[in-house]
């Protein structure tokens, strides 16, 4: 499943925050039919995360479930303190999740991937394109072209490879950098702070 998205990494995880507004709507409708389609769209939209194979659709839905449940409990007036002792539970479990993904820690070996050593050389190609043209960038489209000449010489080796490369920096910032330097990144950022 790609969708409009370009890979299912993408799709799985706009499904899965798309996914995150059932509760809400669910909630807040009183017809029974439209309850039951409310259901019906959360069953496969959640079939779809599967579907894609991807882990970041689960991974947003764990973690816009853990928002949304510490929100309403410490919105609720009788359940405010397991709110907060939620929270803190939470933020274990998060930095314990954190660290497998840097291969840290008994979890590592469910939730480490490769794509994220990938990713980490994605980012650091990006980053010495943007050094070496920081003011206007190399132009739209331009990271797939430079990243060969950028990569450093451990995205030649495992989990990598000498025919591994990419399009994208798979970091927004980076991607905008690349792209127009900082005659780009500082509208983009200002514009998101906004």
């Amino acid at each position: 499943i790609i969708g409009t998205f370009g890979n299912p990494d993408f799709s799985s995880a706009f499904i899965a925050i798309s996914l995150l507004t059932v509760p809400y709507v669910y909630r807040n409708v009183s017809n029974n039919f439209t309850k039951l389609m409310i259901i019906l769209i959360g069953i496969l939209g959640i079939y779809a995360v599967h579907r894609t194979g991807a882990q970041q659709g689960y991974l947003f839905l764990v973690i816009g479930t853990v928002i949304l449940t510490f929100i309403f409990l410490i919105s609720s007036q009788g359940l405010r303190i397991f709110g907060y002792l939620f929270g803190i539970f939470s933020v274990i479990a998060g930095s314990i999740s954190i660290l497998a993904f840097f291969q840290i820690g008994p979890l590592s070996k469910y939730l480490y991937q490769p794509s994220i050593s990938l990713r980490g050389f994605y980012w650091r190609a990006g980053i010495g394109m943007f050094k070496h043209n920081p003011i206007i960038g190399y132009g739209n489209d331009s990271y797939g072209d430079l990243y060969t000449r950028y990569r450093d010489t451990r995205a030649v080796l495992p989990p990598g490879g000498i025919d591994v490369t990419s399009n994208v920096a798979h970091n927004v910032l980076i991607d905008m950098a690349v792209s127009g330097g900082v005659i780009l990144l500082i509208p983009y950022i200002l514009i998101n702070v906004y």
